[in-house]
C-alpha cells in the first residue's frame, strides 16, 4: 500500500480594522480581539494530494469560495475538486460574498466587499501552502477516532410551544422560560480525527463539533471567539500537534441555553469548554492503521425555491433605508433572478482513512443531516458543514411545517422537499 503522509500550513486572515463584520450583519469593526487564521492539512496518497481547510470565517459564498478554495488548489498544484474549504461560522469575522455586496455597493453605495484585503488573502494563501510543500511530508504512521462531549454548550435553537410554534433560542437568550427550556435535539460529541507519525506521536488534529461557536459576538472586536480560545490553549498545551476545528451541522444549535448577558465571560467560559472536549478525546485517542486512503465527491442540483417578488421589490430594499444585514439578504434574492437560477450545484464530499470517514459538506445544515449521516455510515464519522454558503440554512422538511427562523424566505434558498434531495445522494457516497 502506498505511503500517506501530511503536510499543514496557517495563514493569517485578519481583515483591517474598519470593514463590516459578518459581512454587514454586524456593524464595522473598531479593533482586533484576536487574529483570524485559516488552517489546512494536505494529505498525500495515491499519487495525488487532498486538502481540508477551514478558515476563522463566518460564510465564504459562491464566487468567493471557489476563488479561495482556487487558491488553495494552486498553491498544493491539484484539481479545485480536491479540496474541501469551510467556514466554522464566527460572527465577528468577515462574511465573503462579493456577488452579494457588489449590487450593495451598486445600489446602496455601500462597499462591504474589500477586494484588496480578499485579494491578499488569495495570494498569502497560494503562497503558504507552496512553501509548505517544499518541505518533506510526515509520513503517516498511524489514525485514530476519538470522541468525547462537550460539556454545557449546544442546545437546540429551535424551542417548540404546545400550540406548535417555534420559537428561537439565540446564543445570547434573555428569555428564561425559552433558555430553561431542554437542551432538546443535539450532537453532544466532539470528534476527532487525529494523524500519527511513525513514532505515533500525534502530529494533525482534526476537531468537529456542531455549535454555533459565536458567544461573544456584537461587540464590534475581530475575534475568532470561542474557537479561537480553545485553539489557543491546545496549541500552548500541545506545540507539536497541529490542530484544525470544523464546525457540523450547526444550523439550528446554538449555546443559547447555557450561555450568560456577559459576554466577554462566555467566550473564555465555552471556549474552555471546547477545549476541555478536545483534551479529554485526545487522551483517548489510540492509533490504528491508516487504511485504504480514498476521496470521493458527488456533485448534483438542488431545486431553489420559488421568489414571490420581482427585481423591483429587491431593488428597492437597497436603495432604501435599513441596515446593511438586510440589504444583504436582498441582493441574494437579487442575484437570483437576475441571473435566472432555479437550481445550485451541491457538493458532498467523503475523506475515507479506511474505516475512518470525514464528510464534508456545505452550507447551514441542520444537526438531523449529521446525526443521519453518522448512523449510515459503516465506521467512525466526522462532520463538518458550512462549506459554500450560497444556500443560507438547510433545514428538515419538518422544520419547514413547524416554521421557525431557519425557514424564513430571507434566510435559506430552498424549500420543503430538499431533503429528499439530499438524504439519498447522501447515502450513496457513504455506502462507498
Amino acid at each position: 500500500m502506498e505511503q500517506t503522509a501530511v503536510t499543514t500550513f496557517k495563514v493569517e486572515v485578519t481583515p483591517p480594522v474598519g470593514g463590516y463584520l459578518c459581512g454587514g450583519f454586524h456593524e464595522q469593526s473598531v479593533g482586533v480581539e484576536t487574529p483570524l487564521y485559516l488552517r489546512g492539512a494536505v494529505v498525500s496518497a495515491n499519487g495525488t494530494r487532498y486538502v481540508l481547510a477551514c478558515v476563522d470565517y463566518c460564510y465564504l459564498v459562491g464566487r468567493s469560495q471557489r476563488r479561495l478554495i482556487e487558491a488553495v488548489a494552486a498553491g498544493a498544484n491539484v484539481p479545485a475538486g480536491r479540496v474541501s474549504l469551510h467556514s466554522n461560522h464566527v460572527h465577528d469575522a468577515p462574511l465573503i460574498d462579493e456577488e452579494a455586496h457588489e449590487r450593495i455597493e451598486r445600489f446602496a453605495g455601500v462597499r462591504v466587499h474589500d477586494e484588496g484585503y480578499f485579494s491578499g488573502v488569495l495570494k498569502r494563501t497560494k503562497e503558504a501552502v507552496e512553501t509548505a510543500l517544499k518541505t518533506p511530508a510526515r509520513e503517516v504512521g498511524g489514525i485514530a477516532f476519538a470522541s468525547h462531549a462537550v460539556s454545557r454548550f449546544a442546545s437546540t435553537r429551535r424551542v417548540l410551544e404546545a400550540d406548535g410554534t417555534c420559537k428561537v433560542r439565540f446564543s445570547i437568550c434573555r428569555d428564561a422560560a425559552i433558555r430553561d427550556r431542554p437542551e432538546g435535539l443535539i450532537d453532544p460529541m466532539l470528534d476527532q480525527v487525529v494523524f500519527y507519525d511513525t513514532k505515533q506521536s500525534p502530529m494533525v488534529c482534526m476537531n468537529f463539533y456542531a455549535s454555533h461557536p459565536q458567544v461573544s459576538d456584537g461587540r464590534r472586536m475581530i475575534s475568532a471567539d470561542t474557537i479561537g480560545v480553545a485553539l489557543d490553549l491546545f496549541e500552548k498545551s500541545h506545540p507539536d500537534v497541529f490542530p484544525i476545528y470544523f464546525s457540523g451541522c450547526a444550523g439550528d444549535i446554538t449555546a443559547g441555553k447555557f450561555t450568560t448577558l456577559d459576554r466577554h465571560r462566555n467566550r473564555l467560559v465555552f471556549g474552555v469548554r471546547l477545549y476541555d472536549a478536545m483534551q479529554e478525546a485526545l487522551a483517548k485517542a489510540r492509533p490504528g492503521p491508516v487504511g485504504a486512503v480514498r476521496w470521493d465527491d458527488r456533485v448534483f442540483n438542488v431545486p431553489l425555491s420559488q421568489i414571490e417578488q420581482g427585481e423591483e421589490h429587491f431593488q428597492a430594499i437597497l436603495r432604501g433605508e435599513g441596515p446593511v444585514g438586510v440589504k444583504y439578504n436582498a441582493a441574494t434574492k437579487l442575484q437570483r433572478l437576475e441571473e435566472k437560477l432555479t437550481s445550485c450545484p451541491y457538493r458532498i464530499s467523503l475523506a475515507r482513512f479506511g474505516e475512518i470517514g470525514i464528510l464534508l459538506l456545505p452550507a447551514e445544515m441542520m444537526v438531523e443531516y449529521q446525526l443521519y449521516a453518522k448512523s449510515h455510515f459503516r465506521g467512525r464519522l466526522a462532520v463538518a458543514a458550512y462549506g459554500d454558503g450560497f444556500l443560507k440554512y438547510i433545514a428538515t422538511d419538518e422544520a419547514f411545517d413547524q416554521g421557525g427562523y431557519e425557514v424564513e424566505p430571507a434566510w435559506t434558498e430552498v424549500g420543503k422537499g430538499i431533503e429528499a434531495c439530499i438524504k439519498p445522494e447522501m447515502d450513496r457516497i457513504l455506502a462507498g
